[in-house]
Parts: structure tokens; sequence; C-alpha cells
């Protein structure tokens, strides 16, 4: 095991919950609409504090692909902790996608992100980079096939 996998392990291990190690952030509303999202703690003004954890992105309907899209793969792909398989979808166009989760705040996204897979035998997860690839929960069939936190860094 690399030094560098031993520190994401005790980072874990020490954590009572995933929201202890998943990034802070804050988001200001315009009614019910999310307007704007920073990740360094506002002086003044009124924003919500949220954590990177979600379920991923949710399809309802289409899958829409373009030419510099994102690999898309689903929870299950999850195995050993590393990714296996071909993604769910390829060149995912995140501008297209009925619901992009967390993706909606990648200007702020860190490095790494940590996937859980939610149904599994044993405790499984892989590390990605969320600028290339998600990891999602299929929420239009209500499934918990996974799961997607952002770590600190």
């Amino acid at each position: 095991m690399t030094p560098a996998r031993v520190n994401i392990l005790n980072k874990l291990q020490s954590a009572e919950t995933f929201a202890n190690i998943a990034k802070e952030f804050w988001v200001r509303k315009d009614g019910s609409r999310i307007v704007d999202w920073v990740d360094v703690k506002p002086i003044n003004g009124v924003w919500e504090s949220r954590t990177m954890i979600s379920g991923g992105i949710a399809f309802r309907g289409s899958k829409p692909q373009c030419n510099d899209g994102m690999d898309v793969y689903k929870g299950e792909n999850i195995v050993a902790a590393e990714l296996q398989g071909v993604p769910a979808l390829t060149q995912a166009d995140m501008g297209l996608i009925d619901d992009i989760g967390l993706w909606k705040y990648s200007s702020i996204h860190p490095a790494q992100g940590l996937a859980v897979a939610s149904v599994a035998h044993c405790p499984n997860g892989v590390m990605f980079d969320p600028k290339k690839i998600d990891v999602y929960q299929y929420r239009h069939y209500s499934l918990s096939a996974g799961g997607s936190c952002i770590i600190s860094t």
C-alpha cells in the first residue's frame, strides 16, 4: 500500500462520518434557486453551508453525449477499491443531464473524490478525479447502486 493510500485510510478511520471528511462549501439562493457557490466561508450575506456528499447524477430520460464529455460509471463498477468495467455512459454532456448533483459545483471541486458502493458484500470505495469521471447512483429507478463524496484535501 502506498503512503498516499495509508494517509487516506487514516483520514477515513479518524472520521465519525463521511460528512467529517467531505469538502464543505456554501451556497447563496435567490428564492429556492441556487445562484452562487463558494468554498471559502463568506464573511457576510446569507449563505447555506453544505457538504459535498451526493448520490451522483440522475438521468430521467435521454443520456446526452458530446465530444468533450465526462465518462459516467455506476456504483456497481466499484470492485476491490478500483473502477472496473466500462462506463455506463461515455462522453456524457453534463450540461444537458437532468440532475448533475455535485457536478453543478465543478468550479470548486478538489482534486479527489471518493465513490462508495452502497450495495456491496463489504465496505468498498474508490478514489477518483471529479473533473474527469462521475460515479453515480441510479436514482431514476430508486436503486442504491453507489454514491459520491468529494473529500476535502
